[in-house]
């Protein structure tokens, strides 16, 4: 069932998606060339600390899944999603990194990514990254009461289609808020009538959600590491993922994780 939020639920989703918004800040100032991404995930972890809130990723239990062992998760080059910080993955000159956030303030939840690239990157890489960013900045441009969320899906499908990415369609966008991960989900695809689950849902105010494409240079097809939790993509092309978390309002669309 769709959770629409009460204002002072707002309130709270709010002020968690500003907790991953200042986290992200933090990470971008100190992240360079030749950290390992374990050192990466520990400014997270005392980011969080720091803002009196807690990882939403953190021993986050999915079917028979470990837990997860991260504060965050992050993704290098061909990882799409879900990697795991490690002493022994460095970056280099041209990585192409996502780091997903989620955070718990009040037990309120807010989760946003992002992909840059370290240093001088590839000339397609870096259209890859801007044109992922630029899907997600359009869906929610397109965001207000009475859109349907499979035209979102949609449009998130054909954007990275014509300009010849491999669209990575298994994993969602979500509803957040109340926890990490709630109704409805929100795919990289338009969903068929089959889909009864995705079809005909449309925005409502109050609704607070994420968008989450992600795009890739080769086939799109993904297969997930031994570890239970890292995703990359099979032919190990380049993938790059965006994420915000959203309000509806009766105007349009609030981002709330900036």
């Amino acid at each position: 069932m769709i959770q629409i939020k009460t204002p002072a639920q707002i309130e709270g989703v709010r002020a968690a998606c500003k907790v991953v918004a200042e986290v992200h800040k933090r990470v971008r100032s100190k992240i360079e060339i030749g950290m390992n991404t374990y050192q990466i995930d520990n400014v997270v972890k005392h980011s969080l600390r720091e803002l009196n809130a807690k990882s939403a990723f953190l021993k986050y239990r999915q079917g028979n899944r470990v837990p997860f062992p991260g504060h965050s998760c992050i993704s290098i080059n061909e990882e799409v999603v879900h990697g795991i910080g490690r002493f022994d993955r460095c970056l280099k000159e041209g990585d192409v990194i996502t780091i997903d956030v989620g955070a718990i303030l009040n037990g309120f939840y807010g989760d946003a990514a992002f992909t840059i690239i370290l240093g001088r990157g590839d000339l397609r890489a870096v259209e890859l990254v801007q044109d992922t960013k630029s899907a997600l900045d359009q869906a929610i441009s397109m965001s207000r009461p009475g859109v349907l969320l499979h035209d979102i899906s949609g449009f998130i499908y054909d954007y990275g289609k014509s300009r010849n990415y491999g669209i990575i369609t298994n994993y969602y966008g979500h509803g957040v808020g109340l926890k990490l991960h709630e109704p409805p989900q929100i795919p990289n695809f338009r969903p068929t009538p089959g889909d009864l689950n995705l079809v005909n849902i449309r925005l409502q105010p109050g609704m607070t959600i994420t968008y989450e494409p992600m795009y890739c240079l080769g086939s799109g097809e993904t297969i997930e590491l031994a570890d239970g939790w890292s995703v990359i993509t099979k032919d190990h092309s380049t993938a790059a993922h965006w994420e915000h978390s959203i309000l509806i309002t009766d105007k349009g669309a609030e981002v709330l994780t900036i």
